[in-house]
């Protein structure tokens, strides 16, 4: 039986911009809040086989995040114009998804650090790549390892 391992990375458009700029200079700029609480030192067992291969989405920021919350608030609120008056997947899609430009800009970055790209979902939301864990460690300057959970590894 095949192991799945998932990683998921969130990413600013904006921010893969400054991700690759600092790779190329060697630094570094952590994502705020993208450490998990319960991956402790406490809680690790062990480090994870470098050459595995792991499934991983980059998932990118909404083009317009605060006209998205301020539209649901809208259609939320009985005193809005706009109270239950929804948007179409469509009109969504055109407001507030990530640009094809954006798309292409992260799964280019992915494609010249070497993975593979699996596809990205119609709303642009997210790249789904692969690579090995060392791979990953070295692309995304992160180390992975295996910890135990809630009674599971």
């Amino acid at each position: 039986m095949r192991k799945f391992v998932a990683l998921f990375v969130v990413v600013a458009t904006a921010t893969l911009g400054l991700v690759s700029v600092a790779s190329a200079q060697g630094k570094r700029h952590p994502i705020p809040g993208s450490h998990p609480a319960w991956a402790t030192p406490a809680a690790r067992v062990g480090a994870s086989d470098a050459k595995q291969a792991v499934t991983f989405r980059v998932y990118l920021s909404l083009r317009d995040a605060a006209g998205a919350a301020a539209t649901a608030d809208a259609v939320a609120n009985p005193k809005s114009p706009s109270f239950h008056h929804y948007l179409t997947t469509a009109e969504v899609r055109a407001r507030f998804a990530p640009t094809a430009t954006a798309v292409g800009s992260v799964k280019s970055w992915l494609r010249a650090a070497g993975f593979t790209i699996n596809g990205v979902p119609s709303n642009n939301q997210y790249v789904e790549a692969t690579g090995s864990i060392a791979h990953i460690a070295a692309a995304f300057g992160v180390n992975l390892g295996q910890y135990h959970v809630k009674g599971k590894v």
